[in-house]
């Protein structure tokens, strides 16, 4: 079933371009606070609305978490939860040291820096 909107209050315009979006697509958006609950305590403490805000808009060196506005509600999916989490895992590892082998071994004045955003 595809949802369209054709009733804008007050006389206001619709949006240059909209597109029918399948009641399916809305079962799988999640608030901001759906999404804190979704995730694991840390030390013991739930994460807040206002830390995947965060991730939202000011992201974690350089990675954004993927979101969409709804009117004046923030919302992002599972898969996109997913996805940030692991690219923060993959630029992690990059940072990680790997054990060292003898062809390895970084000669002096040429060591590796982890990219800073």
């Amino acid at each position: 079933m595809d949802v369209s909107v054709t009733n804008h209050p007050r006389g206001s315009t619709p949006p240059a371009v909209s597109a029918p979006v399948s009641s399916a697509h809305f079962d799988s958006l999640l608030t901001m606070a759906q999404a804190a609950q979704l995730l694991p305590r840390i030390n013991g403490r739930q994460l807040t609305a206002a830390t995947v805000w965060r991730w939202c808009r000011k992201g974690i060196n350089g990675i954004y978490l993927e979101h969409q506005c709804i009117g004046r509600a923030i919302v992002t999916t599972q898969s996109a939860l997913d996805r940030f989490f692991r690219r923060l895992a993959d630029r992690d590892n990059l940072c990680t040291p790997q054990p060292e082998e003898p062809s390895a071994i970084v000669q002096p004045g040429k060591e590796e820096v982890c990219p800073n955003p």
